[in-house]
């Protein structure tokens, strides 16, 4: 077994609350038999707790969250059922996305500015991320896919398991004869995810040994020059930005930067206001339509809700 239990500690023994995404599943399974272990050894089982979202899709969605609470109170660990319901007509967003954005919403709804939150992505699951976001036309930061420990809206999002690939994940769970779930709904391969997974990286595996090592580099790379450009636009932004209303910028001072810049600056402020990237078409008609339109022009353009206009020599958006 290569999982190496004392880096979990590190990473999360200075939480004052630690709560896990647990689905059952084999991977949130490990993941919660290494951290209980983790705590029972530090004499701080109480500072964790297990999570379950029920999504309310499967035929068995009731039996699993029992499991769970099952396997919760054998092991004396503080157990939270969620139930979320999905709607499969959502006309702006898969199912599949829209159920995890209600996930994640539930899961971090009781998380304190001193809690974490831990899910069991591992390594296997960064490589589909990054296929995802490549075949999307995502740039750095989409490529960058997921980070051990992140910032979260409140507290901290932490993913420890993500240097093991699932190989590590399994054999682990063998050795310790663990009791999971098995979501038949994993080998449908109608969410794109399960396609990647089951028909496009063996092949990728068995042709490039080495693939999920590489690929892990890559995301690597990209997030620290997704760093580096928003290093830059925030550098860029404070010579733009109204100080006092944060969602105007200064067309003036924002056309003293190069193109490259002003998107950059733009994709970034777009980002820290509504936490969502505009696309390079939508990017591009900011530039041409707003930024470039005549100094009496009022231009806007609509957008995911957003409104973008401009006053003279300002650059406006609002919700």
């Amino acid at each position: 077994m290569n999982i190496k239990n004392n880096l979990f500690w590190d990473l999360i023994h200075q939480y004052q609350n630690i709560y896990i995404a647990y689905s059952g599943g084999v991977d949130s399974h490990v993941l919660l038999h290494i951290i209980y272990n983790l705590c029972i050894t530090q004499g701080c089982v109480h500072k964790l707790i297990a999570i379950h979202i029920n999504h309310a899709l499967n035929p068995n969605a009731n039996m699993w969250e029992q499991h769970c609470k099952k396997i919760c109170n054998n092991l004396g660990v503080h157990y939270l059922s969620k139930s979320i319901a999905g709607n499969e007509k959502n006309p702006h967003q898969s199912l599949e996305e829209y159920l995890r954005k209600l996930r994640y919403a539930e899961l971090s709804s009781n998380l304190k500015e001193q809690d974490c939150l831990v899910t069991a992505h591992h390594a296997d699951d960064q490589i589909e991320t990054v296929l995802l976001q490549l075949f999307r036309g995502s740039g750095p930061k989409g490529l960058s896919a997921m980070s051990v420990k992140m910032k979260y809206v409140v507290g901290w999002l932490l993913r420890p398991l993500l240097p093991y690939t699932r190989t590590d994940i399994i054999q682990y769970a063998n050795f310790h004869n663990l009791n999971w779930i098995e979501d038949d709904s994993n080998n449908s391969i109608q969410h794109d995810r399960n396609y990647l997974r089951h028909c496009v990286l063996p092949k990728i595996k068995e042709r490039w040994p080495g693939i999920i090592t590489t690929i892990n580099r890559t995301a690597r790379n990209c997030a620290e020059a997704s760093q580096l450009l928003e290093l830059l636009a925030d550098y860029d932004l404070q010579n733009c930005i109204n100080q006092d209303k944060q969602n105007i910028l200064c067309i003036q001072n924002l056309k003293k930067i190069s193109i490259l810049r002003q998107k950059n600056l733009i994709r970034w402020w777009l980002y820290k206001l509504y936490s969502i990237f505009p696309s390079e078409v939508i990017l591009n008609e900011i530039l041409r339509t707003i930024i470039y339109s005549k100094y009496e022009a009022k231009p806007k353009i609509k957008w995911a809700g957003i409104k973008i206009t401009r006053e003279k020599y300002n650059l406006i958006s609002k919700t």
